[in-house]
């Protein structure tokens, strides 16, 4: 049965988008600003060079956590879109965790601090001297 429904979805799938747009997908940056900001060029120079369509930047999810620099992805983001492209911002766990510890979930707040928020909160000002 799995495997009719695996051969339906493959028969069913595209290699390509609507005409006349393109897409790019970066996913699990986790933090790590110096890596998104050479991949956006990158992506910028591969798209120059192809014909002029509307252009999408998809964010898969997880921006933050875990990286060096989860506030300084954020604020790229929020100051320097890419100028070349409409960016679409998907939600990974990472940010679906932090909207729950920040709704008031406090049974969340240890479990993402455990799992790389601690960084992402003191980047952020908030864990100072420790949060634990």
């Amino acid at each position: 049965m799995l495997s009719r429904l695996l051969d339906l979805a493959r028969s069913r799938s595209r290699t390509e988008g609507p005409s006349g747009c393109r897409a790019y997908a970066i996913g699990d940056v986790h933090g790590r600003l110096d890596l998104l900001k050479e991949l956006l060029v990158r992506i910028e120079r591969d798209d120059a060079a192809r014909p002029a369509v509307k252009t999408y930047v998809v964010l898969l999810g997880d921006l933050i956590v875990r990286g060096p620099d989860s506030a300084g992805v954020i604020d790229h983001f929020l100051n320097h879109p890419p100028a070349f492209a409409r960016p679409v911002y998907l939600k990974g766990n990472h940010e679906e965790f932090l909207l729950n510890v920040l709704d008031g979930d406090d049974e969340m707040v240890g479990g993402w601090l455990t799992y790389g928020g601690y960084g992402c909160a003191e980047r952020y000002g908030v864990c100072r001297g420790g949060c634990l």
